[in-house]
């Protein structure tokens, strides 16, 4: 089980506009969309079947949920109740669907605690969804390649716990950054941060999703 969650995580490792509305700065409920780019990489016709388009992060009082979006559809989904400290990964699967529950003291044990950012924050600036954005540059765990984020300081959310790494630490929300995968360069762009009410029912698990428990201990 704890080669199949490595498996995924690695997918999720390369997948770290207009908006709804900019009255507020402080976000407690809403959704953020990132739009994934590939500006000089692989197979068009891959790029447009396999690998992955959006990151549509939604966020209500002291949960979140991230859906991974593939080939205009949801591949995998997260959530992470923020008060519980509980990790829920929700994901299809040839042999059934699954939702892989853990806390999240067990989780990190098992797959690493998010490592924190070195960043050199730089003076260049530009506007993003109507935010403003300061740029920083970092390395990335295990990467020797130069990356960059743009952040803004005027939205107050935390970082969503799967964003985590490589931005822990980073002195504002991510905006913009770019990634490499393989041979495949990204660009992660924020098009939409919306202030609407969130339903409950988009943080529970999909009925018909069997429920495990990798890190429980057997009695």
């Amino acid at each position: 089980m704890k080669s199949f969650i490595r498996i995924f995580l690695v997918l999720v490792g390369m997948m770290g506009g207009v908006g709804c509305g900019h009255t507020q700065t402080k976000l407690t409920e809403g959704r953020i969309v990132y739009e994934v780019k590939y500006p000089n990489s692989i197979n068009k016709h891959y790029i447009d079947s396999s690998m992955l388009k959006q990151e549509i992060v939604w966020f209500k009082r002291k949960i979140e949920k991230i859906d991974w979006i593939v080939n205009d559809s949801i591949e995998y989904s997260t959530l992470y109740d923020i008060k519980a400290k509980i990790i829920t990964m929700i994901m299809k699967y040839p042999k059934g669907n699954l939702a892989i529950i853990s806390n999240e003291e067990d989780y990190e044990r098992g797959m690493g605690k998010p490592p924190k950012g070195v960043f050199k924050y730089t003076s260049d600036t530009k506007m993003i969804c109507g935010y403003k954005c300061n740029k920083a540059e970092y390395l990335a765990t295990g990467d020797t390649t130069k990356h960059y984020v743009y952040y803004t300081k005027e939205i107050t959310f935390k970082i969503p716990y799967f964003l985590k790494n490589p931005f822990e630490g980073l002195e504002g929300f991510p905006m913009e950054y770019n990634t490499n995968y393989g041979n495949a360069q990204t660009t992660t762009l924020v098009t939409s941060v919306c202030f609407d009410k969130i339903d409950d029912s988009i943080f529970e698990i999909p009925k018909g999703y069997e429920k495990i428990y990798p890190y429980k201990k057997k009695k």
